[in-house]
């Protein structure tokens, strides 16, 4: 399923919310799963910014998703178990016409 715009991403994201779901960009071999803690509206001095965050079976795992105008930003971050330094971190940005989003 493709989106249009950032609205419907958050919708599709609120309503699978605690549901395992699958993120993946048409023309890509990017595949994200995990399950999806909905979505977070943040107020930064006026400016709005919606933030997903999606729990992954890997421990050291997160996998954080940025909905701009025309982009969803996915950030994969890593860590050794029981450490918070990232030593992995890969951002990647795709535009709404070209995520697919799938419930598991």
């Amino acid at each position: 399923m493709g989106f249009e715009n950032r609205g419907e991403v958050i919708e599709w994201l609120n309503v699978h919310q605690g549901r395992d779901i699958v993120v993946q960009a048409q023309g890509s071999l990017l595949k994200v799963i995990g399950r999806s803690q909905g979505v977070d509206e943040i107020d930064a001095c006026g400016v709005k910014i919606f933030e997903c965050e999606l729990a992954t079976v890997l421990p050291g795992l997160r996998i954080a998703i940025s909905l701009h105008d025309d982009t969803i930003s996915i950030h994969a971050l890593g860590s050794p178990p029981g450490d918070d330094q990232v030593v992995f971190s890969l951002p990647l940005s795709v535009p709404y016409d070209q995520v697919r989003l799938s419930s598991v």
